[in-house]
């Protein structure tokens, strides 16, 4: 089957499109990997294409955009789940309705994989964004050119290339010149924009 007449399957351009902003958001809470970028990046370029090959219904993205306002105004006020129900009804009807269907149909994408699709990604951002938010509001707080001398932990393991470190309540990309095993207690010994460099500590 060729390229164009996968990426002319509405639910598989759907699907595409939910993997990549889902790669997206583990790009921006996971930083300095690069294989999450590289996933996003390649979800979203197809989904770009996808979107200029399918004929959409260009009123369902702002009901897709209202449905993201009301699942921040969630995290924002704690509202018992209202704002979260009404982002994720909004999310599934936009989604449904975002393409139009091979036959000229008004909803192209399946309302099961769409009202599933909202669901597990609504889920899946409360848990990302939420443990981010929570975590800026930890008593213990390390403004940047603090961080320098502070003991944390490695979150994965740790070469002259890559890895991630807590340092408090705080999660920053980590290289050091010898390699460090995830769990391991590190100190910060320089920043260097949003890397530090670190050392396994004794």
């Amino acid at each position: 089957m060729e390229l164009t007449s996968i990426l002319q399957n509405q639910n598989v351009t759907y699907m595409i499109l939910i993997a990549a902003l889902w790669t997206l958001v583990l790009a921006s809470v996971m930083p300095g990997t690069g294989a999450f970028e590289v996933v996003a990046g390649v979800g979203l370029f197809i989904s770009t294409v996808a979107v200029f090959l399918e004929p959409i219904n260009a009123w369902a993205i702002p009901l897709i955009f209202l449905g993201v306002v009301a699942f921040f105004l969630e995290l924002r006020f704690s509202a018992r789940g209202f704002f979260l129900l009404v982002a994720i009804v909004l999310a599934t009807v936009g989604s449904a309705f975002l393409f139009r269907g091979p036959n000229g149909e008004l909803a192209g994408v399946s309302w099961w994989i769409a009202a599933i699709g909202s669901l597990l990604t609504a889920g899946f951002f409360w848990l990302a964004f939420s443990s981010y938010l929570h975590s800026g509001k930890s008593e213990v707080d390390f403004s940047a050119d603090q961080v320098v001398g502070q003991v944390g932990t490695a979150k994965t393991e740790i070469s002259a290339v890559q890895g991630m470190i807590q340092v408090a309540s705080e999660s920053w990309s980590a290289r050091s010149d010898t390699p460090i095993p995830q769990g391991s207690r590190v100190r910060v010994l320089s920043r260097h924009g949003l890397v530090l460099s670190v050392q396994k500590e004794e």
